[in-house]
């Protein structure tokens, strides 16, 4: 089959949701270095429409497209390490699309990057009080990286004393734009206040939005009546969700290892890790589950 049949039917997979079938069909397009299919297959890992989502394995695609010069995979990638907090890394790769004359790489460099960047140096040398400074009015301007190093920085006092009632706020601002892993950071956090009815909400949120670590605190609350209930089915649930989902994500970003082994050696050795991931997901699964049910 051509390569661009092979990407005509991974359209039609796309728009119909079979995303599943999308991933196969356009894996060996991607090898022949096609930049829509690159494009795509990272959108999949990013998003985890498939089920499961794998960052590393989006990153790894969007950087080589952008090595073939295209300024949408710079826009991807920037926003990808952005989340991560490497604004270094995601502002040089807007740089890259703005200069491909890519509108949106253009408008994602008018941020508070110079700020930011000074605030992250500030941050990560231990030099919090003067964080603290950089930090609030870009926490002002609702800059996310700013409301999560002030969240971290109230609750653990590396600035001087602890304030959990800021700290609080500071999770609950981050929660509310919607990032699964804020939820989880904020239900950690209730959870050691004690609040464990809100704890759970946060998980469940979280969960909702296909964070797995959420999944497998959620389903493990549930299991133990903490936070609520007692719900041994829907708590079996999630965490079996939690470990195949886990376990798609790690085998997505394998294949993509795969693709890049050179030898049939290197190539054995990757499908040798993938054997080992459906075990090492069943033991996660029993040891969430309570004693009188294992």
């Amino acid at each position: 089959m051509s390569s661009e049949s092979d990407e005509k039917q991974a359209w039609q997979a796309i728009e119909a949701g079979a995303y599943d079938e999308a991933v196969r069909l356009l894996r060996p397009v991607a090898e022949r270095n096609s930049e829509d299919a690159l494009l795509a297959l990272g959108w999949i890992y990013e998003t985890g429409v498939t089920g499961a989502t794998d960052k590393e394995a989006a990153r790894s695609l969007y950087e080589d497209a952008v090595a073939r010069g295209s300024a949408s995979a710079c826009l991807y990638l920037g926003r990808v390490l952005l989340k991560d907090g490497r604004l270094a890394e995601a502002r040089k790769a807007f740089e890259q699309g703005a200069q491909l004359n890519n509108d949106e790489c253009k408008s994602e460099l008018s941020r508070d990057w110079a700020d930011e960047e000074v605030a992250q140096r500030a941050f990560e040398l231990g030099n919090y009080e003067e964080a603290l400074r950089l930090l609030r009015p870009l926490a002002e301007r609702d800059s996310l990286f700013a409301l999560r190093c002030l969240a971290y920085i109230y609750e653990t006092g590396v600035a001087g004393a602890r304030d959990m009632k800021a700290a609080r706020s500071y999770y609950e601002r981050a929660a509310s734009r919607g990032r699964s892993e804020d939820y989880y950071e904020l239900g950690r956090f209730l959870r050691i206040e004690g609040e464990e009815l809100l704890a759970r909400a946060a998980y469940q949120a979280g969960a909702d939005r296909g964070h797995v670590p959420s999944m497998a605190k959620l389903g493990r609350m549930m299991l133990k009546g903490r936070g609520g209930p007692v719900d041994v089915q829907t708590g079996s649930d999630w965490l079996d969700k939690a470990v195949k989902e886990h376990t798609c994500a790690e085998r997505a970003r394998l294949a993509v290892e795969e693709q890049k082994a050179q030898s049939r050696l290197a190539k054995a050795f990757v499908k040798a890790k993938i054997a080992k991931l459906w075990f090492r997901g069943m033991r996660e699964v029993v040891k969430g589950l309570p004693n009188n049910i294992r």
